[in-house]
Order: structure tokens, then C-alpha cells, then sequence
């Protein structure tokens, strides 16, 4: 198909793909939000003890419980300070007997003697509270083993946030599998580079030209994602449309990284591998061999945004190379870059902003899509305490521009009375809507001095 023939089909095949990605990534980001308030719960010491506790099958009361809890605090603070090893004693129950034992470190020579004297020390305290509470003999030891558990216990949160971030790059590397098929579809001449063979009797179990057309394509495309990287994937984006990485985003170390920090989640444990290390070399602060990484809520908030306004970027580059001859499609992939932007806006992801119109901005081919990229890039560098901003305002000259612009240069540069009172008159004038005035993030400030607009201000 030549480049004339290319229909809004294909590009709304490109839109839909994009479209599946953002929705994962948008469960992802409600889940992490959502478990945020919750997830502590799993790896909360005193809930955890209970579970064990009522797994042994011992019944305390509330005031035992707390008296045992905090014995058994006493106890491994104790151990830990007198040993001076904090945080790597735990007691465990020996097969068939009540006698503790720990894992400690063996290169002092004297070290079991000194464990033996402080353990018996902060034991003796530790029963003594216990007894005085009536907890004796099973009990007392169920408690404080039930309690050194929790000191080597793996993480519940880093699990569940591990699999998320599994989730996210899975979803992300079957968009740019759709993205190579929705591209090869619309420009099936670029298969003409592939040197794959196809015997007689493959072709012909096939019913029609597209048919073996699809297949060949998939095959590509499957390929490239088995047997390639994440930069091998980038590499055919460069050799097949001229698209190079660091056009796409200007976060390229932590999208690599992110894809790295997932494989090793998945291979490796969660540790540092040589794999990992050579594949980021460029990390500002590289970690050591075998150290484990942690995947928190913010991490894969950010790997999220990272992905998201990757993922844009690319789809919206790639609209413009192959729609460049239909204003149509010109439009609506402009548009697409249009409300990422401000939907980022009204998120508060306000770096998402400056990253979004940085790389998409040049490409916008209408003066009113290029002043509302900019409005909004303001507003959001503004947001995150760029000074600048106010110096590029006042520069901008508003004079021939209508009125929603004269009223976004008096909200940028805080001049919250006159902005009401032009807002009043452009509602009035039906140029802006009330409810424009309720949820422009523009108006923020505005409203929150004037929280509705005067309507007559003659």
C-alpha cells in the first residue's frame, strides 16, 4: 500500500494499541494507590505475630499479648546491642526440645561465650516479665520465636510490588509487538527487507495473499521480540521508520533500567546480576553485585509514568512520519499529543508535562495546539518551582490573541483579580464555560480566591 493509501484504519489501529497500554498502566497505578493503604498490613510485626501465634494454636489475652510483645522486643533489643550484630539474631525451637539456637558470626573465636552470657542475661529479663504476666514454659517460647520470625520473614509488600512490576513491562513489551504488526500492516513494502524463507507448502495453506501477509508479519515480529533486547527492539523502530531512541524520551536510562530491573526480578532473585549492570552502564549511582533492588510504590509510579510518555511519544512519532500527507490524521494524532499533555496536567504529573511537550511540541502544526502545549508547560514547570516561567510570560505578547489567552498570561503571572474578572466577561460572552472556570488546572489559584467568577463587572 503507498503512502497516499494509508487510511485513518491503520492509525486507528495505532491509537487502540496504545489505548490497551495505558489502560494497564493505569490499573497498575490505581493498585499501587490502593494497596498503599493497605499492603503494610502484611508485613506489620504484631499482625504477623498473631498469625503465628493462632497457627500454634495459643490463645492469649490482650493484655498477655502486649506484655509478651513487648518482652520479647526487650529481649532482641538487648541481644542485637550486646552482641552488636543489629537485626541478625533470631531464635528458632531445636527438633524435639524447648532449647534456643541462633546463626551468628563465626570469625570471633569468642563470640559463643559472649552469646552465651548476654542471651542468658536478657532471657532471665525476659521471663521474668513473661511469668509476672503469667506466660510460662511453651508459650513464652512460641511468642518470642513467633517473633524472630518476623526479623527474617520475607516482605508480602516487595512480592506483590515485584509482580506488578512484571506486569507493567509485560504490558509494555506487547505494545511494542502490536506497534511493529500495526506499522508492518500499514507498510507491508517494509517486509521486503525480511530475508526469511518460506518453503512451497507453507505458502500454499494459505487461503489469501493477507493471510500469509499476516503471517509473515507475525512471525517477524515474534522474532524480533524472542530473540532480541530492549535495545534490539529500539534498533528496528531506527532501521525500519528513522526513529532513534533518544528522540522518543529523554528518560532513556530509566526506561532501560526499568526493563533490567524486571528481568533481574524475574532471574535473578531481585538482585544485581553482570547482566543487569552491563546492559545500564551509564546508572549515576550503579549499585553493587548482588544487591538486591527494591521495587517501592514510587519506583514503579515512576517506572509507569516513564513507560507511559514512552510509549506517547512513539506512537505519536510514528503518526506523524506515516500520516504526514493526510491533514486528517495529521489532526487527530496531534490531538492525541494535545490531551496526554493535559491529562498529565490534571493528574499533577507535572514532569510528565515538561517531558511530553519537549518532545512532542515541535510537531504541532496549529498556533492554538502549539499556545495550549505551552500554557500547560508553563503551568506545570511553574508547579514544580521553575522561576523562569514568569520572565517567559511576560515576554509573551497576547495583544491579537483571544481571550482565553489573555486570561491564562494574567493566571500565570498570579494576577488573580484581573484573571476572575476576565473570566466572568469571556463566560458572559460564551468564549469560556462555567465549568471551564471550575476545572481548568489554568485557574487554580484563581479560584481558590475566587472560588466562582463575577459575571458583571461593568
Amino acid at each position: 500500500m503507498s503512502p497516499d493509501k494509508i487510511t485513518a484504519l491503520g492509525l486507528t489501529s495505532f491509537r487502540a494499541t496504545l489505548g490497551r497500554l495505558l489502560d494497564a498502566l493505569e490499573a497498575v497505578d490505581e493498585l499501587v494507590e490502593f494497596t498503599g493503604t493497605h499492603v503494610l498490613a502484611l508485613d506489620d510485626r504484631e499482625r504477623v505475630i498473631d498469625s503465628i501465634i493462632q497457627r500454634r494454636g495459643v490463645e492469649v489475652s490482650e493484655e498477655k499479648r502486649s506484655a509478651a510483645l513487648q518482652a520479647a522486643a526487650n529481649f532482641f533489643d538487648d541481644l542485637e546491642t550486646g552482641l552488636d550484630i543489629p537485626g541478625r539474631v533470631r531464635i528458632e525451637l531445636a527438633q524435639g526440645t524447648e532449647a534456643p539456637r541462633t546463626r551468628a558470626p563465626d570469625e570471633d573465636p569468642d563470640f559463643g561465650e559472649k552469646f552465651q552470657i548476654t542471651f542468658q542475661a536478657a532471657m532471665d529479663r525476659m521471663l521474668e516479665t513473661l511469668d509476672a504476666n503469667g506466660i510460662k514454659d511453651r508459650m513464652a517460647m512460641d511468642i518470642v520465636t513467633a517473633y524472630s520470625a518476623t526479623q527474617v520473614r520475607k516482605p508480602r509488600a516487595g512480592i506483590l510490588y515485584s509482580s506488578l512490576l512484571v506486569t507493567t513491562v509485560g504490558a509494555c513489551e506487547v505494545f511494542l509487538g502490536d506497534t511493529m504488526r500495526a506499522f508492518l500492516r500499514a507498510r507491508p513494502e517494509a517486509l521486503n527487507n525480511s530475508e526469511a524463507k518460506f518453503s512451497f507448502a507453507e505458502v500454499a495453506r494459505f487461503e489469501s495473499m493477507q493471510a500469509f501477509r499476516d503471517y509473515s508479519i507475525n512471525r517477524q515480529v515474534d522474532a524480533v521480540l524472542r530473540q532480541g533486547s530492549f535495545e534490539d527492539w529500539m534498533k528496528w523502530f531506527d532501521e525500519k521508520l528513522r526513529i532513534k531512541y533518544d528522540d522518543i524520551t529523554s528518560r532513556g536510562i530509566d526506561v532501560r533500567e526499568v526493563f533490567q530491573r524486571r528481568h533481574i526480578h524475574v532471574h535473578n532473585d531481585g538482585r544485581v546480576s553482570e547482566l543487569y549492570l552491563l546492559k545500564v552502564p551509564d546508572l549515576e549511582d550503579p549499585p553493587a553485585l548482588g544487591e538486591y533492588l527494591e521495587i517501592t510504590p514510587s519506583y514503579l509510579t515512576s517506572a509507569i509514568d516513564h513507560l507511559r510518555d514512552f510509549a506517547v511519544v512513539l506512537v505519536v512519532t510514528i503518526g506523524r512520519k506515516l500520516y504526514k500527507r493526510s491533514a486528517e490524521e495529521r489532526t487527530m494524532i496531534n490531538d492525541l499529543a494535545i490531551a496526554s499533555i493535559y491529562d498529565h496536567l490534571k493528574a499533577g504529573k507535572y514532569h510528565c508535562v515538561v517531558e511530553l511537550f519537549d518532545k512532542l511540541h515541535d510537531g504541532l502544526e496549529k498556533e492554538g495546539d502549539r499556545l495550549l502545549a505551552q500554557i500547560n508547560q508553563w503551568i506545570a514547570r511553574s508547579r514544580l518551582g521553575d522561576t523562569k516561567v514568569a520572565d517567559e510570560v511576560r515576554q509573551w505578547d497576547t495583544t491579537t490573541l483571544d481571550g482565553r489567552f489573555k486570561l491564562a498570561k494574567m493566571a500565570l503571572l498570579d494576577d488573580r483579580r484581573a484573571a476572575a474578572n476576565l473570566a466572568g466577561e469571556l463566560i458572559e460572552r460564551r468564549e469560556i464555560t462555567r465549568n471551564d472556570y471550575r476545572e481548568w488546572p489554568l485557574l487554580q489559584k484563581v479560584r481558590e480566591e475566587f472560588p466562582e467568577p463575577p459575571t458583571d463587572t461593568h
